[in-house]
C-alpha cells in the first residue's frame, strides 16, 4: 500500500481520512456479500421447499450461492484493502468536499514530493503554500470529506437479507433445518415435506430370505395446525429396477402406525413412503439368506432311581423323556450366528388350565471347543443344558449376526412323570373278629419305579399308634402283594373297640421329592359275637359267588336284548338286500354266547361241594338254561330270516 510521502503534519491530518475509508469499505464489502449470497440461498431454499429439487439441482445451487459470495466477498471487500487508496485520491476527495482549498492540497503534495526549490524565492514560496494548507485543514470536517450513505445502505440490505435467511428457524425448526440440511448436503438420503415428518420404524435394515418384512411408519407434524393424512403410499424395488411398486398403506389401529407387509422377500428392497407434499427418505432392505439349523442333538440322562441308560438322539417334532432328565442339547448351523435361545416348558399344567405350560428363556452357550471350530466354523455349534420338568412346546431361536431372528417351528417335549405309588388293603372297609383271633390281611402295592419305605400303621385308639415296617427286597422291585396276619391277642383288643388298619408307601422318587401314598382304611371291630373267621369267609365266599352270578346274568339278558335287536334290523334288511354287517353281528353274538357258557360252568365248578352250595349251583343253571333257552329261539328265528 503505498504512503503519503508529506511533512508529518499533513500526514497526520490525512491518516483520518483514510481509516475512514477503509470502514466504509469494510462495510460494504461485507453488505454487499451478505446480500450476494443470501439471495440465491434464500431463493433455492423456498424453490426446494415446494417443488421437491432432485439432488443434482439442489447441488447447483448451493455452488452458484458459494460463487456469488466469495465474488462479492473478493470484489467488494479484499480487492479495495489489498490495493488501498492514493493520498492524491484522498486530497482530491477533500478539495471536491471544501472548495475553499482551491487545489491548494494537491500543490502542497506536489511540491513535497519533489526536490526543494534552489532559489530562496522557491523555498519562501513552498512555505507560504503550506502554511496556508495547514491553516485551512485545521478548519476542515473530515467526516463530511467521505460518503458514507451508499456504505450503511449495502450493510442494512446484507443483514436484513440474513435475518430473512435466518429468521424462519424461530417459528420452523424442523421443516426448515431440513431444508438447509437438503442444500448443504444434496445428495444426503433426507425426506421432504411442507407439513410433515415421515419416518420408517427401524430404518435401514436387514431381513432374512423368504421372509415377510413389516413396515411401520409414523407421521408427525412439521408445524401447528396440520391434521395427519388418513393414508399413505408405498412405493418399493429392487436393484436394476426404474419402475416403482406401489401399494396403499392403512392406518393400524393396534400399532398406531401407518403398516405394511412386504411378503417372502428374495432380493436386496428400497423403498420410500409418500404422502401429501411430503416424502420420506428412502430406506433400504438387506436380503440375506439366515442361518440354518443343521441338526438338534439331545443327550438325555434320566434319573438314577428310574434304572435307565443313557441315550443320544437326534430330535425331531417331539422329545420323549422322563421327568426329572438332564438334557444337553447341540444345534449346529450352516454358518455363524450371534446367539441362540431356547423356550423351555418349566411349569407342569393342571387339567383344565391352558393348554401349554409356562416357558422360560433359556440362552445357549455358543462352544468355544476348536474341534468344533474345525468341522463348522466359529459360532456355528451352541450347547445347552436343560431339565425336563413339564411337557410341552419348546422353541429353538437364533440370532444372525446382521442382527434378525430366525425361530424354528415348535417342538413337543413330552415328558414321561413318576406315578405316585400305588396301595390298597384287600377286603371290606369295615369287619369284625373275635378279641383272641388271628387277623389275616391282604396288602398289594405297586410303583413304576419302586419303593423306599412301606410300613402298616395299627391305630388302637386316638394318639396310640402302631408302625409296623414290611419287607421290601431289592428295593427297586416294582409290585409287592403282602399277606400279613395280625394277633389282636398280642394287641390286647377288647371286645368293644375299633382298630383302624392303614398301609403306608413311599417311592424311590428323586425329582422333585418322594411321592408318600395310604391306603384307604380297613376298621376291625372286636366283638365276643362276632363269628368265627371261617364262617366269614364262608359269607365272602358266597357273596362274591352272588356277584359274579349277577354280572353273568346281566350279560345274558343284555345278549337276549342285542340278539332281539338284530332280529328286527334283519328282517327288515332281508327285504331289500343281503345285509352282511347284520350277519357279522350274528356270528359274533353265538361266539360271546358260547364264551358266557364257558364262563357260568366255570363258576359253578369254584364252588363248594356241600348242600348249600349245591342247591345255589342247581337254581343257577336252572335260570342259566331257560335264559339260553330264549336267546337261542330268537337267534335261530333271526338265521331262518336271513335265508329267505
Amino acid at each position: 500500500m503505498a504512503t503519503v510521502e508529506a511533512v508529518p503534519m499533513v500526514a497526520d491530518r490525512l491518516s483520518p481520512v483514510e481509516r475512514q475509508w477503509r470502514d466504509l469499505v469494510c462495510l460494504r464489502g461485507l453488505g454487499a456479500t451478505l446480500l450476494g449470497a443470501g439471495s440465491p440461498l434464500a431463493l433455492w431454499l423456498i424453490v426446494d421447499l415446494f417443488v421437491n429439487l432432485p439432488g443434482v439441482v439442489r447441488l447447483t445451487g448451493l455452488l452458484c450461492t458459494i460463487v456469488l459470495g466469495f465474488w462479492q466477498l473478493w470484489h467488494r471487500l479484499l480487492v479495495p484493502l489489498w490495493r488501498g487508496i492514493e493520498p492524491a485520491d484522498v486530497a482530491g476527495w477533500l478539495e471536491q468536499a471544501e472548495p475553499r482549498l482551491q487545489e491548494r492540497l494537491l500543490t502542497s503534495l506536489e511540491l513535497e514530493r519533489g526536490d526543494a526549490p534552489s532559489s530562496r524565492a522557491g523555498r519562501l514560496m513552498q512555505r507560504q503554500v503550506r502554511k496556508e494548507t495547514f491553516l485551512l485543514l485545521n478548519e476542515l470536517d473530515f467526516a463530511a470529506a467521505l460518503p458514507s450513505d451508499r456504505a450503511y445502505t449495502t450493510l442494512g440490505r446484507g443483514l436484513l437479507m440474513a435475518a430473512i435467511t435466518i429468521a424462519p428457524f424461530a417459528i420452523w425448526m424442523t421443516g426448515y433445518g431440513l431444508a438447509w440440511q437438503r442444500l448443504v448436503v444434496p445428495f444426503g438420503n433426507w425426506g421432504w415435506g411442507r407439513d410433515f415428518r415421515i419416518v420408517a420404524a427401524g430404518g435401514d435394515s436387514v431381513v432374512a430370505r423368504g421372509s415377510d418384512a413389516v413396515i411401520r411408519v409414523t407421521v408427525s407434524p412439521r408445524r401447528g395446525g396440520v391434521t395427519i393424512p388418513e393414508q399413505l403410499t408405498l412405493a418399493w424395488r429392487t436393484p436394476g429396477e426404474t419402475v416403482w411398486d406401489e401399494r396403499r398403506l392403512p392406518w393400524s389401529e393396534s400399532d398406531e402406525a401407518f403398516v405394511a407387509i412386504l411378503p417372502r422377500l428374495t432380493n436386496d428392497t428400497e423403498f420410500v413412503i409418500n404422502g401429501p407434499a411430503s416424502e420420506s427418505p428412502r430406506y433400504h432392505l438387506r436380503v440375506v439368506d439366515p442361518p440354518r439349523l443343521m441338526s438338534l442333538i439331545a443327550a438325555i440322562d434320566p434319573p438314577a432311581y428310574t434304572g435307565r441308560s443313557s441315550q443320544q438322539v437326534e430330535v425331531g417334532t417331539e422329545l420323549e423323556t422322563y421327568a426329572g432328565s438332564q438334557i444337553r442339547l447341540q444345534a449346529k448351523f450352516d454358518r455363524a450366528v450371534a446367539a441362540v435361545e431356547i423356550d423351555w416348558p418349566m411349569v407342569q399344567v393342571a387339567p383344565g388350565d391352558a393348554d401349554e405350560p409356562e416357558v422360560q428363556t433359556r440362552d445357549f452357550l455358543l462352544s468355544q471347543n476348536p474341534a468344533d471350530w474345525k468341522t463348522f466354523g466359529r459360532h456355528q455349534v451352541a450347547n445347552g443344558t436343560l431339565t425336563a420338568d413339564a411337557s410341552g412346546m419348546f422353541v429353538v431361536r437364533w440370532h444372525s449376526p446382521e442382527g434378525f431372528v430366525v425361530e424354528e417351528p415348535p417342538r413337543r417335549l413330552v415328558v414321561i412323570p413318576d406315578q405316585p405309588p400305588q396301595v390298597r388293603l384287600e377286603g371290606a372297609s369295615t369287619v369284625t373278629a373275635q378279641p383272641d383271633e388271628r387277623h389275616r390281611l391282604q396288602i398289594s402295592a405297586s410303583d413304576d419305579y419302586g419303593f423306599t419305605d412301606a410300613e402298616l400303621s395299627i391305630e388302637l385308639a386316638p394318639g396310640d399308634r402302631r408302625l409296623v415296617a414290611l419287607p421290601r427286597d431289592p428295593k427297586t422291585a416294582r409290585q409287592y402283594d403282602w399277606p400279613w396276619t395280625i394277633d389282636l391277642s398280642d394287641l390286647g383288643a377288647k371286645s368293644g373297640q375299633a382298630i383302624s388298619l392303614r398301609v403306608r408307601v413311599v417311592d424311590n422318587c428323586e425329582v422333585p421329592a418322594p411321592q408318600e401314598r395310604w391306603s384307604d382304611p380297613q376298621v376291625v371291630v372286636v366283638s365276643t359275637s362276632a363269628p368265627a373267621a371261617e364262617t366269614r369267609e364262608l359269607a365272602e365266599q358266597t357273596q362274591s359267588a352272588r356277584e359274579e352270578l349277577r354280572q353273568l346274568m346281566q350279560e345274558l339278558a343284555d345278549l337276549r336284548k342285542e340278539l332281539r335287536e338284530i332280529h328286527q334290523k334283519t328282517a327288515a334288511a332281508t327285504v331289500r338286500q343281503n345285509d352282511a354287517e347284520q350277519q357279522e353281528r350274528l356270528e359274533n353274538l353265538q361266539a360271546r354266547e358260547a364264551e358266557l357258557n364257558a364262563e357260568f360252568d366255570a363258576w359253578k365248578a369254584s364252588l363248594p361241594t356241600d348242600g348249600a352250595w349245591d342247591q345255589v349251583a342247581k337254581s343257577a343253571q336252572e335260570l342259566r338254561d331257560d335264559e339260553l333257552a330264549k336267546a337261542q329261539s330268537e337267534l335261530e328265528q333271526a338265521q331262518k330270516v336271513r335265508s329267505m
